[in-house]
């Protein structure tokens, strides 16, 4: 096996675990929006049962927190009224899976870039070191030549 196939196989399976990472990553993260917002919902739906306990058991309790009972209320419908809320349940697996593609795409993508930029310049800068360290090899050697028939 020579080096520029292992050079190969460790950039695919950098490439790969990039891929992978990322596709992790947006999936944890659209997740994320998306459990919290329900969460954030669950929460105001319990302030909002309370508060209607509140009302039967307390109503003079009830009556004087206006303020608090409107804010939750406004609350739960901002709450209600979340993208990510209303969204159905195959709109959201058809994100997990556009996002997954994506970061999987992008990763290997963005690390095979990288790759090759950073081996190019490598490359490029050895080879200017080894064509100057010629050059300025082939230039003694020609002196010394010169110098030793003249």
């Amino acid at each position: 096996m020579n080096v520029k196939s292992k050079f190969s196989i460790i950039t695919i399976l950098l490439a790969t675990i990039a891929g992978i990472s990322l596709t992790c990553y947006g999936i944890s993260a659209i997740a994320d929006k998306y459990v919290w917002a329900n969460h954030k919902l669950k929460i105001y739906e319990e302030s909002v049962q309370g508060w209607e306990a509140c009302r039967q058991m307390k109503p003079e309790f009830y009556s004087a927190n206006t303020e608090a009972i409107s804010s939750c209320l406004e609350n739960y419908h901002q709450a209600q009224q979340n993208f990510w809320v209303k969204l159905p349940k195959s709109h959201l697996a058809i994100i997990y899976v556009l996002v997954g593609l994506a970061g999987a795409i992008g990763g290997y993508t963005i690390t095979w870039t990288i790759i090759w930029f950073c081996g190019y310049a490598v490359y490029d800068s050895v080879k200017w070191c080894i064509l100057g360290l010629h050059t300025h090899t082939t230039r003694q050697v020609k002196s010394l030549h010169y110098q030793h028939h003249n």
